[in-house]
């Protein structure tokens, strides 16, 4: 059981998952663009209803968080070995690693990286060394943004309800109560955003 746990948990927070996952949903999109002149509305409304696909969108956001984990508990290690803690010295913590093929005086290397900046500790047959700060914060916060952005996608798709209906001058405006008044016109308008310089607006008459 331990094992499967373990396996389950390799695969959740490995960063492979989330290009499997997009490339899964474009090959989606590419079969259904053989079928369909709105693609991206149809792979929309596919995923809103299909639990399977739904469930995949799903580990995006889930796969943020669990990298949110690992790299708070590698920063809280790599804290420790700040703080002059010899057992923290895991080479899995640091981004890269060298390893010698052949004996070394690291008390020797540790004196020529601490010449060129670097802090360094020892623990065994292990050097670390590091200069500057730390980037496991920076790789929080983006991967925060990263879970608030999937989980908006996930949420907004599984949630809301669409209707698509054709707006004509002239004709009821339509929503779903049938109350939404006669459309008078339709035209381009001034827009406020910073992107579009136009905006499609509708003017409709009150019930």
């Amino acid at each position: 059981m331990k094992r499967l746990f373990r396996f389950i948990w390799t695969v959740l927070s490995s960063r492979a998952l989330p290009p499997v996952v997009i490339g899964f949903f474009l090959v989606v999109y590419i079969g259904i663009a053989f079928f369909s002149n709105e693609t991206l509305t149809v792979l929309m409304a596919i995923t809103r209803r299909n639990f399977f696909l739904a469930t995949v969108l799903a580990l995006l956001p889930l796969n943020s968080a669990c990298r949110i984990l690992v790299e708070a508990d590698r920063y809280l290690k790599r804290r420790q070995a700040l703080a002059d803690a010899a057992s923290a010295l895991q080479p899995a913590l640091y981004d890269e690693t060298v390893e010698l093929s052949a004996p070394a005086d690291l008390d020797s290397l540790a004196g020529r990286l601490g010449a060129t900046g670097y802090r360094t500790r020892r623990s065994g047959y292990l050097l670390a060394a590091w200069r500057g700060v730390s980037l496991s914060p920076a790789r929080i916060v983006f991967l925060a943004g990263t879970f608030c952005l999937f989980a908006g996608i996930l949420v907004s798709l599984t949630s809301r309800t669409v209707y698509r209906q054709s707006v004509i001058e002239g004709e009821a405006f339509p929503t779903p109560s049938g109350n939404g008044g006669i459309v008078e016109q339709i035209f381009f308008g001034e827009s406020s955003g910073p992107i579009l310089a136009k905006e499609l607006l509708n003017d409709a008459a009150v019930p």
